[in-house]
């Protein structure tokens, strides 16, 4: 094989591992959370039992504040929902049948070099909450 031909076959793979590679790492991705309580704490629930909301129910108790991040993979609206997901889970530990949402936030962490001067942001959706038990 001519040098040519060599160095084009080795410029193609490195492209291609330069490409691919963010992609094989943003697939691995997961979501993580935290919660403080800041009432009183319930016997866990099944997160299958957390409902989402956005506007207070009319009657409701706090149980304590859920937080949770993701990182940005190949779209916002995916991360948000593992977020989302996250805050249920963290919710469901304290005993709380509800998260409110109280705010959402898109943060940059810093970037990764995947080769050949190409650099990608490390980005993550916050999403804040009250975990509630609602009656």
């Amino acid at each position: 094989m001519d040098l040519f031909r060599r160095l084009t076959i080795i410029t193609i793979i490195s492209f291609l591992i330069a490409v691919f590679f963010p992609c094989l790492l943003c697939s691995c991705t997961t979501a993580d959370g935290v919660y403080y309580v800041t009432g009183r704490q319930r016997e866990a629930v099944p997160v299958e039992e957390v409902a989402v909301y956005t506007e207070a129910p009319q009657n409701y108790e706090v149980i304590g504040i859920v937080t949770a991040s993701s990182e940005i993979e190949f779209s916002r609206q995916s991360s948000l929902t593992r977020a989302i997901e996250e805050l249920k889970i963290q919710a469901a530990t304290i005993g709380a049948n509800g998260v409110l949402i109280s705010g959402t936030n898109t943060s940059t962490s810093g970037m990764v070099h995947v080769g050949y001067g190409i650099f990608t942001d490390i980005s993550n959706i916050d999403v804040s909450g009250q975990a509630i038990y609602v009656y």
